[in-house]
């Protein structure tokens, strides 16, 4: 049995299944998967996100990956694919926990309770930014305090 490996991750399942096929049409080893119910009950998310992948065999990553890059700007359904915010890579996996282990449930279940935030995780890059954009700071003095709309000499 060939290992797949995520190629893009998608929010909604139309644009994945499209993916899909254009590499399938390509005669590479692609297939539609489906998180939802994994990321329901294995990763307690009442909100799945990622959840719509395109995986292709692991030998065929890079020629996929190749595809991908040359037919992006003519192909909407890749425009919609989840992309990483430092590399640009659609290698994106949604909790950030293992699905390898039975550890990875040990996080998940953490971030359930609100112990730990759930973030978005890149496997080309290894880097993690969070699903919820955190609202912006109020504007602080030099001593971290918060301003309170008048601004002294000193500070500007």
């Amino acid at each position: 049995m060939a290992k797949f490996v995520t190629a893009a991750a998608f929010n909604q399942p139309e644009p994945a299944r499209e993916l899909a096929q254009l590499l399938l049409d390509a005669g590479m080893n692609a297939e539609f998967a489906d998180e939802s119910l994994a990321q329901k009950f294995q990763f307690f998310q009442v909100t799945p996100r990622a959840q719509f992948q395109v995986r292709v065999g692991a030998q065929q990553l890079a020629p996929a990956l190749q595809l991908m890059k040359l037919r992006a700007q003519n192909f909407p359904a890749l425009q919609m694919a989840l992309h990483c915010p430092e590399c640009g890579s659609t290698q994106v996996e949604y909790p950030q926990f293992s699905r390898r282990t039975l550890m990875g449930a040990l996080p998940a279940l953490a971030a359930a309770i609100g112990l730990i935030e759930n973030d978005f995780y890149c496997t080309n890059c290894h880097f993690t930014w969070p699903a919820k954009i955190p609202p912006p700071s109020p504007p602080v003095d030099k001593l971290n305090w918060p301003r309170h709309g008048t601004q002294t000499k000193t500070e500007a």
